[in-house]
């Protein structure tokens, strides 16, 4: 089964959501795309990766469960690359909202996995527990902070207070990317 919370907040708040995913316990970070060498998969502090390479999106997780996950080697037209696997590795999965033309706010989004098919796709296997418990922990914390809803396209989606506020005043105008 798959989460996903999709919402609207202002770059301030992108840091202090960080701020609190940091806080949760040994968080490092890793690329969510394919890289040319496993060496560039290692993974990183949160924070501290976040402020060396300013990813628009990643991948994060408690330290133990990353260490344990497995890199493949991959080959797609004519190139060689590695990544990690996105469905059983007990990661989240992490896109930032950004400003784009002075004033559009694009959307976060966080997306997890919490079990994922056995080697011939037969069943799903369940997660670690412990894995399943924290990262519905950083999803309720994303829901608690984006208790507001803003209309685009006819439909509702959920915004921190400080966008909300500075979408209906007109300061921003909020976009789906």
């Amino acid at each position: 089964m798959r989460s996903v919370h999709t919402w609207w907040q202002l770059p301030e708040e992108d840091r202090k959501f960080l701020g609190y995913v940091a806080r949760t316990g040994d968080v490092v970070a890793i690329p969510d795309r394919g890289m040319p060498s496993p060496e560039e998969l290692a993974p990183r502090p949160l924070l501290e990766y976040i402020a060396e390479f300013k990813p628009e999106s990643f991948d994060f997780g408690l330290r133990h469960h990353v260490d344990i996950a497995k890199i493949e080697k991959r080959r797609e037209k004519g190139r060689t690359f590695y990544m990690y696997d996105y469905m059983e590795p007990c990661i989240l999965m992490y896109s930032r909202g950004k400003f784009r033309d002075a004033n559009k706010l694009t959307q976060s989004n966080l997306a997890a996995y919490w079990d994922y098919p056995n080697e011939e796709a037969t069943a799903m296997i369940d997660k670690d527990p412990e894995f399943v418990r924290w990262g519905k922990k950083i999803f309720a914390h994303a829901r608690r902070m984006t208790p507001e809803k803003l209309e685009l396209r006819g439909y509702p989606y959920r915004a921190t207070k400080l966008a909300a506020n500075a979408a209906r005043r007109g300061e921003i105008e909020v976009v789906l990317y």
